[in-house]
């Protein structure tokens, strides 16, 4: 982890693509693995010849996947009775059958053969919706079957799913089978969301623009396990109706936060506008505040979940309005051109009204087809989450490009154009933090012979091409101990970190060893240096500045006695 932290911006964002590469790659075996279609399931669907009761009123002879009656209320009983068919071909008959906000009885004749939620409804605790596998048993055809209903919130439902009665098992393999894109798609938003919201909080240490990963990633997360949820397939992981409950409100109540809090930044642009820069605000305080009202009612049991589903819709669609106007703000300014975001999200955002309007207009006009309502809003957040990796994507290259060219003229500022190596400037910055270390250091100086006379006999550029000959020389020997500076025209200094006077004479000795190797291949351009060294233990006060004079000093009385001198 340590190793990660230490990685430049540049390198985490290879990881993060990389990893985003592999999820997709882990989807495929999940869509294959739920590619059959062709289960054999003989189910017995029993949809017409029913008798409804809806609190005191009788309908006989109903088919449920076309009957309608008055939104339920709580307090409202339901009461379906039906023959049981005949099914002694089945090894495990299991009836399959949809509630929503009720206590359900299951009898037969007289024997009850399934109850759930009687003790919540009495407590008027939310009871949730979803299916329940109920076996049947092998000697209850030709009886009466009746499912009895106690609603438990207010605008509940208006119809009811036909019950199914199928062997076992297969019903749900079947069911997977049929849904295996929303499953493959719902896992992939979970498991991309959850590695990547992991991986932005660790390089949040490196550049807060990582905050707008963690919305998209948030996003995705909630939008995957909503639809989990809200297409009913939490139930083979999770059969528990309330996990599946509050875990779909609850998600979907905080998704407008994530989804409008990724703009944060476009609210830095020059010009942007002081009403927008105010509704965001708005916005995103109504957004916390609604998500913390509706867990804390429902957490006291006043009110619940399901109640404050028309707020959530609201929300989004003033987030949607927020994204509208700053687009068309960023086109008025000619501060953006249309790209693949702005295309993603016009066609996310239509999907996404459809959806709304389609839930509202079937939920209280026209019901749903067969009495239940699945989503598609998953798409468009795929399309969504695509369009946000885009946007993204751009800003980190952006980005990167800006790094790039910082430590482009950061390094030109510190750097030696002729040698590559440090120069003076970066020396002294060096040799200022070496007042506050502690470690032990040596600081060895270093004298270029036959400079001027190389200069003088064959032009500045051969003089060059010796300079640069023992750059390469000092950078060969000492790059791994510490730094190398060219501090004037024949003048370099080397400052090594943690060694003793031992090591530093081996180091000495190696460079010597390896000038009189590379002028054995050279004619002209013989290599010649005087050098002294000083290490950091050698005076009292270990300032840097009176180490790197003794060391100086030094060298020059090496001069001296070599009888070389400059030529100057």
């Amino acid at each position: 982890m340590e190793e990660f932290l230490k990685l430049d911006i540049k390198k985490k964002f290879y990881y993060f693509m990389v990893m985003a590469a592999l999820l997709l790659i882990m989807v495929i075996p999940v869509i294959m693995a739920t590619t059959e279609k062709n289960v054999e399931s003989k189910d017995i669907v029993l949809d017409d010849r029913w008798t409804v009761t809806v609190n005191d009123k009788v309908y006989k002879d109903v088919t449920l996947s076309k009957f309608r009656f008055d939104m339920c209320d709580r307090g409202d009983i339901l009461t379906f009775e039906h023959v049981i068919p005949r099914y002694d071909t089945m090894d495990d008959p299991t009836i399959n059958l949809y509630s929503i906000h009720a206590a359900v009885k299951v009898s037969v004749d007289n024997e009850v053969i399934y109850q759930y939620g009687q003790d919540r409804y009495q407590q008027k605790k939310l009871l949730g919706y979803g299916r329940h596998f109920i076996p049947l048993g092998k000697n209850r055809m030709g009886k009466k079957l009746i499912i009895e209903m106690h609603i438990s919130e207010n605008n509940a439902f208006d119809g009811q799913q036909p019950v199914i009665i199928s062997d076992g098992m297969k019903l749900i393999s079947k069911d997977i089978a049929g849904k295996r894109f929303n499953l493959a798609i719902s896992m992939f938003l979970m498991v991309f969301g959850v590695i990547i919201m992991i991986l932005s909080m660790l390089m949040l240490k490196s550049s807060v623009n990582f905050i707008q990963t963690f919305c998209i990633a948030m996003f995705s997360f909630l939008v995957g396990c909503w639809t989990l949820c809200n297409m009913d397939l939490i139930e083979y992981f999770a059969p528990n109706l309330l996990v599946k409950t509050y875990m779909e409100y609850m998600t979907f109540y905080v998704l407008p936060l994530p989804f409008t809090y990724y703009f944060r930044d476009r609210l830095e642009k020059k010009g942007f506008p002081k009403l927008l820069k105010i509704y965001f605000k708005v916005l995103i305080i109504a957004e916390i505040a609604f998500a913390v009202f509706a867990y804390t009612m429902q957490f006291f049991n006043i009110m619940h979940l399901p109640s404050f589903l028309s707020g959530v819709h609201i929300l989004m669609m003033l987030a949607m309005l927020f994204i509208v106007f700053i687009n068309i703000w960023a086109r008025k300014n000619s501060q953006d051109s249309i790209n693949c975001v702005m295309v993603g999200f016009a066609i996310a955002v239509i999907l996404t009204v459809i959806e709304i309007a389609r839930f509202n207009i079937n939920k209280y006009f026209f019901g749903f087809s067969q009495n239940e309502y699945n989503s598609t809003t998953c798409f468009a957040v795929l399309i969504i989450v695509i369009s946000m990796l885009v946007d993204y994507g751009k800003k980190i290259s952006q980005t990167l490009y800006r790094i790039a060219q910082q430590q482009l003229f950061k390094q030109m500022a510190y750097m030696d154009e002729l040698t590559g190596l440090a120069n003076r400037r970066k020396c002294e910055e060096y040799m200022k933090e070496l007042e506050t270390h502690t470690e032990k250091y040596c600081i060895l100086c270093f004298d270029l012979n036959l400079l001027k006379k190389i200069n003088d006999t064959y032009g500045h550029e051969k003089g060059d091409e010796l300079i640069k000959r023992f750059a390469d020389v000092l950078r060969e020997v000492y790059s791994l101990y510490g730094i190398t500076a060219r501090t004037g025209g024949d003048e370099f200094v080397t400052i090594l970190n943690n060694v003793s006077v031992q090591e530093t004479e081996k180091l000495i000795s190696d460079m010597l060893i390896l000038i009189e190797t590379k002028n054995k291949e050279e004619d002209i351009l013989k290599l010649s240096t005087a050098y002294g060294y000083a290490m950091s233990d050698e005076v009292a006060d270990s300032n840097p500045h009176i180490i790197y004079k003794l060391a100086d000093d030094r060298m020059y009385e090496y001069k001296k006695k070599s009888k070389m001198g400059r030529n100057d």
